[in-house]
């Protein structure tokens, strides 16, 4: 039985469905995958929150992981908000690695091998999702929502966590992975503000940053089960862009405003919407959402174009 302290790189329903704990922490230079099947934490472990766990490290086909009791003290603390770890910037494919084995790593210069059509879930003897002429492979669990999205014609950086699936080859694949947490670590969605976390718009540990954003941000939800909350009554960004994938069960993005009081958003740039299956009374399914949330004092001011 081990102990360690780290800050959460990858959330849940990044690496597994939402009935299971599945995240990535990372101190200083060294990760490690948590895991913990039936225990559904994917509200309470947000990114970026510093954690101390303890349990047991076993391996499962190939990745290292720590599985403690339970997802609760005192097997499991959480100790809130902390400063989101740098993604390391490796110089070519060959160093997703087990030398960087659960690291946030950043690698420039991706062209993909599949230019036009679909990413896809991760799965034996189909290398749809390589890169770099086959050096490099992106590792997609099917609740992630890149799967289904158009693999661009362009160089780009990617980021992601260094996993290894032994399970997974063929079709070219490599056994060691690198595995984005959404849209916006492919380059998919525009860098700017994304929200990682469930929380009020006036909050900085809901936004990758840790920065609220202002009139000149670009704003995107991409990250499964975040609800966001529009609290104040000038909330503001430039472009809005809400996307999401795959069919789960009340798993897309949400952008909301409070149930009561005066509060507005206003848009200066375009507002996007797009992506999602499933859903039906009372279950969005994987859609994201905008919602005045039944208040009727709700403005969202747009200067731009829907899409």
């Amino acid at each position: 039985i081990v102990a360690v302290r780290g800050i959460i790189t990858a959330e849940n329903r990044v690496f597994a469905e939402s009935t299971t704990t599945s995240i990535f922490i990372q101190d200083g230079f060294y990760g490690v995958q948590i895991f913990k099947s039936g225990a559904n934490t994917f509200q309470a472990l947000k990114r970026n929150d510093e954690i101390i766990v303890k349990g047991n490290v076993t391996a499962f086909n190939g990745s290292t992981e720590i599985i403690p009791a339970t997802t609760s003290p005192p097997d499991l603390f959480d100790l809130g908000p902390s400063i989101a770890p740098t993604p390391i910037t490796i110089s070519s494919a060959s160093e997703i690695s087990e030398v960087n084995e659960g690291r946030l790593v950043r690698l420039n210069n991706v062209t993909w091998d599949s230019v036009g059509q679909t990413f896809i879930a991760s799965t034996s003897g189909r290398g749809r999702n390589n890169f770099n002429n086959g050096t490099g492979t992106v590792y997609l669990n099917a609740v992630n929502n890149i799967v289904g999205m158009q693999i661009p014609d362009l160089s780009q950086s990617a980021v992601g966590i260094v996993y290894h699936r032994a399970d997974i080859s063929g079709g070219g694949q490599q056994l060691y992975k690198l595995s984005p947490r959404n849209a916006v670590d492919l380059g998919l969605i525009g860098v700017g503000f994304e929200a990682v976390a469930t929380g009020n718009w006036s909050s900085t540990s809901v936004w990758s940053g840790r920065v609220v954003p202002g009139p000149n941000d670009s704003v995107s939800f991409s990250t499964p089960d975040v609800v966001v909350t529009i609290d104040v009554a000038n909330a503001a960004c430039k472009h809005l862009t809400m996307v999401a994938a795959g069919s789960g069960a009340n798993s897309g993005p949400v952008l909301q405003f409070s149930a009561t009081g005066i509060r507005q958003l206003t848009v200066h740039g375009d507002l996007s919407i797009s992506g999602g299956t499933g859903g039906g009374i009372g279950n969005r399914g994987s859609r994201p959402q905008l919602t005045s949330n039944g208040n009727t004092s709700a403005v969202l001011i747009l200067r731009g174009n829907v899409t």
